[in-house]
Formats: C-alpha cells, structure tokens, sequence
C-alpha cells in the first residue's frame, strides 16, 4: 500500500447556512486516484466546532491501496444576527401589569428566544425602559430594540356630597 496523507481544511458557516464545500490538500495520492465527498461525521447544526472527518478515496480498490493518515479540520458554525423588537405598552396606575411582548426578524424555521424581557422598575406614572433581560438562544447574535413600557395616570371621579347648612354665630 501507498501512504497517503490528507489534510481536510477548516472552513466556516453562520448558523442555518448550507455546508461550504469542503477542500483538501493530499501528499501520496497516484495520478489518476482522487479523494471526494469530503464531509463530516458529526453533522450538528447548532454554534460549535465540527471536524471534517469523513471522505471517500477512489483508486479503484475501495481506498484499499493506501494507507491514509487524516489530518481533519473543522467546520465553525457561527452564530446568525437577528433583530428582536420590544413592543410598546401602556397601563393605566393601578391596573395589573401588563405582559412584555417583541417582534422577531430573523429566526429560523421552527427556533425560539428562551428567557424573557425585563422592565425598569416602577409602579407610579412614568415611562420604564423595556430591555432584553435573559433572552436569547445560543445559534443567535439578538440585536435588540427596546420601547417604553408606560403608565399613564388614573383617571379619578370625586362627586361632592349635599351642602351642609349651619347658623352663623
């Protein structure tokens, strides 16, 4: 057997992306021979590191006449930028707070935000700053937007009684 040594390259994608095709360099390898179908073995899709392990060596023996020593490379998934927006909301003083609710651009398929929106903190009229507090998902660069969560001032009846009367003096 002929000693062939492969050298995978590494090579990068964003989260959600396709594969990239996958190069290599190879000492050893007979004219006429070729190496292709590069691929990896752990074919995770989330933020990470992958290598690039596997291939298929055509020398018209099935591989069998060489003896290969593979140098793997790695595949990095990257995380993907998206937006999320805080929407906007209004309570009136005194009525029971309201949900924070967002918009998203970006995810993927069937993804989700873990964790919640969190407010600045108050319960008088004013405006609070809404802000991203705990969400997020790893496979995501979040670019986030913030609003205002408002409380406006109750609106109050006061209705007066009956008069009452007294004598002077």
């Amino acid at each position: 057997k002929a000693n062939l040594t492969i050298y995978t390259q590494n090579a990068s994608k964003i989260y959600g992306d396709t594969d990239p095709e996958f190069t290599f360099s190879a000492d050893g390898l007979k004219i006429g021979d070729s190496i292709t179908d590069l691929d990896r073995s752990n074919a995770g899709t989330n933020v990470g590191s992958y290598e690039i392990d596997l291939y298929t060596l055509n020398d018209g023996n099935n591989g069998n006449n060489y003896n290969v020593t593979l140098h793997t490379g790695k595949l990095t998934i990257t995380p993907k930028d998206i937006t999320v927006t805080a929407d906007a909301v209004t309570q009136v003083y005194g009525d029971p707070e309201k949900a924070l609710t967002y918009q998203t651009n970006g995810l993927i398929a069937d993804d989700t935000l873990s964790g919640s929106l969190e407010r600045a903190s108050g319960k008088t009229v004013g405006e609070y700053a809404i802000m991203q507090g705990t969400l997020a998902n790893s496979n995501y660069n979040i670019h986030f937007t913030g609003a205002d969560y408002t409380i406006t001032k109750r609106d109050l009846t006061i209705t007066a009684g009956d008069i009452l009367g007294h004598t002077y003096g």
